[in-house]
């Protein structure tokens, strides 16, 4: 392929590259609509748990859940990165042998890796009782769940080769209706039968295996279907360059580890079970503010990957602070939710034993705020294998995090950790986005970003304050959640052109006046 059918560099390609631009927007809309869906159902889900487990049992569930997500993020070795970098470029190259190969070869590596650390900790469980971790509750619960760490990893890597492939549907009913239905399902057996959190762990271990079942049979179907098309494409396992590319990225892995498992696992050694429920009963919330950031990367990635492959490094610079505005925007409702609303959030919603949890989910969803809003330069990065960078950038991310958590558990606690997370996503973040301005073709943020940034900072500040230093009525805190959100909308329509990106919202009434 020539470099001019590469590089884009006709009119025609520029109307195609917008044309994309638009199209990724409105999957990504998809995706976030599901997401929410989703959220909404393994929020509510979420709670029941909480309500119908005491505080230990939940504690002995969310600390293996942790340990599964560690366990589960190891096994990909960050060849889930590799793909969702190289199985664009193959796709754009014509290079079905190669394509065909990387998910071959990441599959059955993810498998057989997955099946080690099943089986391994099944035979070592007898050591690991009473030596590793003194609870046999939580070590006969994470017996069960141990089972979603190939299962997880698998649906993770399923989810990229959907992407690539722009099968935004087939991710939109897998991931965001089956998978939370049937862990609601699991849920509802277990207060129906009057179970204990084994049989939820069980449950929770059927939903996986059976929704990696279902995605398996659906991606064979449809390479098969290529294979078919391209007899002649002769099968290629590029695994030196997924393996070059991916290795390094385990750091990157290592980081959300450590975010997500150490300071489960430092305050059950500093502290309790029940510490570990303090944190983890109202981290589900304050990841809402990850939906919109998770939704907009299925996509993302694939779409500038092609720009990359095509040679539009502006475009890819412009889709970057375009991407990371509408996070912004669309994340921020969220946030302030989280502050204005954080008594009903924890103790009217979990029970008053969480009541200490109010301060905590503040904390915590400020910090993945902070994530969120920096957009995806890591994923850019990966795109421009900056993977030196990258690995000391993830390097001094997570000794910051032991260390911060090393120094904040011992002497606060649940809130130390959840200052310790705030704290590392800043670090990790700030650290990234030095590597991005100054080692590919991203420039530095456009007035039309400091726009966006101003109107975060005081929209957040003004639901902090209303949030915890005031008593207001709970009408009162709707209307006053109401007027920041739509007003960061509206402030902001100039920015992301909301109706160049969808057309029909200008016809809606009422809804027309936010984005016209």
């Amino acid at each position: 392929m020539s470099n001019q059918e590469l590089g884009g560099i006709d009119a025609s390609a520029g109307n195609t590259v917008e044309s994309e631009s638009r199209s990724q927007v409105r999957g990504s809309s998809l995706l976030l609509a599901g997401r929410l869906l989703s959220s909404g159902v393994g929020y509510a889900t979420q709670i029941l748990i909480i309500r119908y487990l005491s505080k230990s049992d939940y504690g002995a569930f969310a600390y293996a859940l942790s340990v599964v997500t560690v366990l589960q993020a190891f096994i990909q070795l960050g060849l889930d990165r590799g793909l969702s970098r190289y199985l664009p470029i193959y796709d754009e190259t014509g290079d079905t042998g190669s394509m065909i190969g990387a998910i071959r070869f990441v599959g059955g590596l993810t498998a057989a890796l997955g099946a080690v650390i099943a089986v391994g900790f099944w035979a070592g469980r007898s050591f690991i009782e009473g030596r590793l971790i003194d609870d046999p509750q939580t070590v006969a619960v994470l017996a069960v769940l141990i089972i979603l760490v190939p299962t997880t990893a698998f649906d993770n890597l399923l989810v990229t080769v959907l992407a690539t492939f722009r099968k935004t549907r087939a991710i939109f009913l897998r991931e965001y209706v089956m998978a939370p239905l049937l862990k609601l399902l699991a849920v509802g057996l277990l207060i129906r039968t009057n179970s204990s959190v084994q049989f939820l762990a069980a449950g929770y271990a059927v939903a996986g295996i059976v929704g990696v079942a279902i995605f398996v049979s659906f991606i064979g179907r449809y390479l098969a279907g290529r294979r078919a098309a391209d007899p002649t494409a002769t099968i290629h396992f590029p695994i030196r360059a997924l393996a070059t590319f991916s290795l390094p990225l385990l750091t990157t892995d290592l980081v959300f580890m450590a975010i997500n498992g150490t300071d489960s696992v430092l305050l059950q050694f500093f502290g309790s079970a029940s510490d570990v429920a303090a944190i983890r009963a109202v981290q589900p919330t304050a990841k809402f503010t990850q939906l919109v950031l998770q939704a907009f990367g299925v996509l993302y990635i694939p779409y500038v990957a092609r720009l990359y492959a095509r040679g539009r490094h502006q475009d890819v610079s412009r889709r970057y602070w375009e991407t990371a505005n509408w996070i912004m925007v669309l994340t921020l409702p969220v946030l302030t939710l989280c502050l204005l609303f954080n008594q009903e959030l924890t103790t009217k919603l979990l029970g008053a034993e969480y009541s200490d949890s109010a301060v905590l989910l503040g904390v915590l969803a400020g910090g993945y705020f902070v994530n969120a809003m920096f957009g995806f330069n890591g994923m850019t990065l990966n795109v421009y294998r900056k993977i030196g960078f990258l690995v000391s950038a993830n390097g001094f991310t997570l000794v910051a995090n032991i260390s911060l958590n090393l120094l904040l558990i011992p002497r606060y606690g649940p809130l130390g950790a959840a200052m310790g997370t705030a704290g590392t996503f800043l670090i990790h973040n700030l650290a990234k986005q030095y590597g991005l301005i100054r080692k590919t073709d991203v420039s530095g943020p456009p007035k039309s970003s400091w726009l966006i940034y101003t109107i975060v900072v005081l929209v957040t500040a003004c639901a902090a304050f209303v949030g915890y230093g005031s008593d207001l009525s709970l009408t009162t805190r709707i209307g006053i959640w109401v007027v920041l959100s739509l007003g960061a909308v509206v402030a902001s329509r100039g920015v992301l052109q909301v109706e160049d990106a969808f057309p029909g919202l200008g016809r809606i009434p009422l809804i027309k006046y936010l984005v016209k």
